[in-house]
């Protein structure tokens, strides 16, 4: 990082960041080429959980490459000045690297799903029930 006097390296301040975030991009890459995509996500016990369908893209790209680079951001204001060259925006971010993986079994993705998505969880109660019934 350039301006080391902006990082942020209190970890219950980055903590408290990614719990409140409302999206999560992340990169990967795809046969050479960088991918990013925005997701819903959860962040717990020091894992970030994304929501997905079960096919496309994206999950093509992680099983033939898990490695990834996420990014989360909270626009604090915007800087006005008298010269457009002078404004400038004051926002929070994390940024950091990992390797995904896909969960595959209901015991994995069930602590996951519950508990990582505080902020649309109320509305996930009907949800729930259907996604945990075992299809016909």
């Amino acid at each position: 990082m350039r301006r080391k006097e902006k990082q942020i390296t209190d970890t219950e301040r980055i903590k408290q960041l990614l719990e409140q975030a409302q999206v999560c991009r992340l990169a990967m890459v795809d046969q050479g080429h960088p991918y990013v995509v925005p997701l819903n996500f959860g962040y717990r016990d020091g894992s970030l959980y994304f929501h997905s369908a079960l096919e496309g893209r994206k999950i093509n790209v992680l099983k033939a490459n898990p490695h990834v680079c996420f990014e989360v951001d909270e626009l604090e204001k915007i800087n006005r000045a008298a010269q457009a060259c002078d404004w400038g925006v004051s926002f929070r971010s994390v940024i950091g690297t990992g390797t995904a993986r896909i969960l595959e079994t209901l015991v994995e993705k069930r602590p996951a799903w519950i508990s990582s998505w505080p902020t649309i969880q109320a509305g996930l109660l009907t949800i729930r029930k259907r996604c945990w019934k075992k299809p016909p």
